[in-house]
């Protein structure tokens, strides 16, 4: 009998904050300017968010940097120490 496979994702993204000045050298798409203004993940969602990462135990990696920039969160200290309580590599 063929089960079908249990779901183990390997890496989770989490996007802190919505927004990004593009000034880095590096930044891959530094033509692209959004006028609205900057949006933080609540403490609440990254929490449950993090309740639900704790439960599969075959995450490796998150990543907290996609178009967003993570270091701008106004409360990324609170942030970290929520993120603490996963057992993964960051």
């Amino acid at each position: 009998m063929n089960l079908p496979k249990r779901f183990t994702p390997k890496q989770v993204g989490i996007e802190l904050v919505k927004g990004c000045n593009f000034s880095c050298q590096m930044c891959p798409v530094p033509l692209y300017r959004e006028d609205s203004a900057w949006e933080f993940i609540s403490l609440e969602l990254l929490d449950q968010l993090v309740t639900e990462i704790e439960a599969h135990d075959s995450i490796e990696t998150i990543w907290l940097v996609h178009f967003g920039e993570p270091l701008a969160h106004p409360k990324l200290r609170q942030c970290f120490e929520i993120l603490q309580r996963v057992h993964a590599k960051f």
